[in-house]
């Protein structure tokens, strides 16, 4: 069994304390705001998956690392094929 390990803001424990959360939501909770905190929802996708007003979500931290961080983590294993997207359907130029 793996264990996945998330600092949560104070603001997001507050969010997750509140009275009227429902504890069967917890662990999706915490995956919609992990992924928030990662840039990978949306500020509005978080607040309609957590029916919450989007001004009452905390604010996101910028991420550190730079581009030849992410850069050295592709490898021959995780690299895909080049993807044909089919010819162009407005003024792009490929």
């Amino acid at each position: 069994m793996a264990t996945l390990t998330i600092n949560l803001p104070a603001e997001v424990v507050a969010l997750l304390e509140h009275p009227d959360h429902s504890p069967e939501h917890t662990a999706r909770e915490l995956i919609v705001l992990e992924l928030f905190q990662r840039n990978l929802l949306s500020r509005e996708q978080t607040a309609s998956l957590l029916n919450v007003e989007p001004k009452n979500l905390p604010t996101t931290q910028p991420t550190s690392k730079t581009l030849e961080d992410m850069l050295a983590n592709i490898t021959p294993e995780n690299r895909h094929e080049e993807i044909d997207s089919g010819p162009a359907q407005g003024k792009e130029y490929w």
